[in-house]
């Protein structure tokens, strides 16, 4: 079988290779923290100044919580003082990363929820580890009926607890959101950084893992990717926006703090560039009317639609990137919130207009391979030719229903 790797190359591999491949590079054991403690801080509670340790008073402008967990320290207000010249060169920095984030966090943990497209699934959860049985759906009725492909992730019917969703949301993602989000990611991060790049890493030690029973992709398999931001002030820090899927609340860390505590090991980096040309090498080895291949340009799709509304909610209050990231904690508050809110929009806007329109659903080209429609007139011919669950119900046996479909075909032929 062939096996895509995140540079574009191919490589031929017996299906136990792959399963080996998989063995060495997932953690196949729960047991670390879902966020690390506070003293995984690198030189945590010592003075940026005079190194004395256990100190408690720290910077509040770029004291990082929730989406990460990293502070800078001080013995004394003298200390901190004494400290600026230096530290004012990281601080406002690491503030902007921080909410840069913080935003696209949310807004894309959104993104997968509303454009959730794999196959339902059972969980048994338990001590950590999530075992998930695909519930392969009737492909026939669903290209009969013209079911949609694209659906509102079943979250609630999943598992109880965030940590347990997440996981199976974001399962097997790893650069995805990256290269669906490419111009996203562009303009939040490419506008306070000054490199970035996607490199390749086998973790070590999750809090959680899911084991996927009757339906694991074999696409890129056993590969994980995260994101190393360089800012002006030369630290490096990784952004895991798929790291839920092992548990792990951060989606922000020192590179150094991740790379202790996260990671086995880190092999090759690539650019943002380079994965996305890897992603469309894959890709185009894919039928065009496909469920992989639809999947992925209705993603991009609906992320450029998204992009072009944070874009214009921001220039609308005569406000850059930069300027957003920069405002008062109050006031980027209410523009994140605003942000929130256009992107909720925008995204049910733009989910009803494609189902509307009837793009995104199943069907059967003349050779009974299962398809999905991509374009608005591929939306209106099917729209004639699906059948209802009555009639399916009716019809019943296949051979049938190939006689009144291909009838259909042809009688509404593009």
């Amino acid at each position: 079988m062939n096996v895509f790797f995140p540079d574009g190359q191919v490589q031929v591999m017996s299906f136990e290779e792959v399963i080996e491949n998989m063995e060495k590079r997932y953690p196949l054991s729960v047991g670390g923290h879902a966020a690390l403690p506070d003293t995984a801080m690198e030189d945590y509670g010592k003075c940026a100044k005079c190194h004395k340790d256990g100190c408690k008073l720290h910077c509040s402008r770029c004291n990082v919580t929730g989406v990460g967990n990293f502070r800078v320290f001080y013995c004394s207000q003298e200390c901190q003082k004494a400290d600026w010249g230096c530290h004012r060169n990281i601080c406002r920095p690491r503030q902007q990363l921080a909410r840069a984030v913080t935003i696209f966090t949310e807004i894309w943990d959104m993104f997968e929820k509303k454009t959730y497209s794999k196959p339902d699934v059972v969980v048994d959860e338990a001590d950590g580890v999530i075992q998930t049985v695909v519930q392969h759906p009737d492909l026939d009725r669903r290209c009969w009926t013209g079911e949609s492909l694209i659906k509102m992730f079943p979250g609630n019917n999943i598992g109880s607890s965030e940590s347990v969703q997440l996981a199976v949301l974001y399962d097997q993602w790893c650069a995805g959101p990256m290269v669906a989000a490419f111009d996203i990611v562009k303009m939040f991060l490419g506008a306070i950084s000054i490199h970035m790049e996607l490199v390749e890493v086998t973790v070590e030690d999750p809090s959680i893992i899911v084991k996927c029973t009757g339906g694991h992709s074999l696409f890129g398999i056993g590969w994980y990717m995260v994101l190393r931001v360089v800012l002006p002030s030369r630290e490096s820090f990784a952004i895991d926006i798929a790291g839920p899927q092992y548990g792990w609340k951060e989606r922000l860390y020192v590179w150094d703090t991740y790379r202790t505590h996260r990671l086995m090991k880190a092999t090759a980096a690539l650019s943002l560039e380079a994965c996305r040309s890897g992603d469309n090498a894959e890709c185009s080895l894919l039928p065009h009317t496909g469920p992989r291949w639809v999947t992925r340009l209705l993603r991009q799709n609906i992320a450029k639609e998204l992009e072009s509304t944070l874009s214009k909610t921001i220039e609308a209050e005569n406000k850059t990137t930069m300027g957003l990231l920069s405002l008062s904690p109050s006031d980027f508050a209410k523009a994140k919130q605003h942000l929130i809110e256009a992107a909720t929009h925008c995204l049910d806007k733009t989910m009803a207009d494609m189902r509307s329109k009837n793009i995104g659903r199943f069907y059967f080209d003349e050779q009974f391979n299962a398809c999905v429609t991509a374009t608005v007139e591929e939306g209106k011919r099917f729209n004639q030719i699906w059948l209802s669950a009555e009639e399916v119900k009716k019809v019943r046996k296949n051979t049938r229903l190939k006689r009144v479909w291909s009838q259909k075909l042809a009688k509404f032929s593009a």
